[in-house]
């Protein structure tokens, strides 16, 4: 019993070392992220909503993406511009959304809300060019300005594609022992 205990720990040890089990295992059709390395994202041509879309991701164990730091953001820039099928997608919608009372632009987390400190705005950006545009979205890709795949605010009851992200668990140290 001891040697066979061991030797599962010493395999576990071995597995919870190797790149794709730290960073997280990723469902198909869910694109694995670097930032955080245990992020999975998953990019909907379906449309809908902001809460809709939100209620989507939540439904699949996540929520809609949180891009909480420049090297997230251009990341996502980065993944949207590689892939044909997402650099014309319109505009996507993000986790972020402009709180009513206090006009703070805040990201929708599974159990807080929290200002978006890291933001990446297209010129002029946020316009508030008509009323319900609380919500935080991605241009598509822009030539005419320096838009491409930056923050836009963006009606949330406009049906629009939007990006989910969950987070996959990754060995611990109690796993170990």
């Amino acid at each position: 019993n001891f040697i066979f205990r061991s030797m599962f720990l010493l395999a576990l040890a071995v597995v919870c070392q190797s790149d794709t089990i730290l960073q997280g295992q990723c469902e198909t059709g869910w694109v694995s992220g670097p930032y955080p390395a245990n992020s999975c994202y998953l990019f909907s041509v379906a449309t809908s909503t902001w809460s809709g879309a939100q209620q989507f991701c939540r439904n699949l164990g996540g929520h809609l993406a949180i891009l909480d730091s420049m090297d997230e953001i251009m990341w996502m820039r980065g993944v949207r511009s590689f892939y044909p099928q997402l650099q014309n997608t319109g505009q996507v919608f993000v986790g972020g959304f402009k709180e009513s009372g206090s006009g703070q632009w805040l990201w929708k987390g599974n159990t807080t809300n929290y200002p978006i400190l890291a933001s990446d705005w297209g010129v002029g950006q946020p316009d508030n060019a008509s009323p319900g545009q609380s919500c935080l979205a991605l241009f598509s890709k822009r030539t005419d300005r320096d838009w491409g795949y930056r923050f836009d605010d963006f009606w949330c009851s406009r049906s629009i594609p939007f990006i989910c992200e969950k987070t996959v668990p990754r060995c611990s140290a109690a796993a170990l022992e």
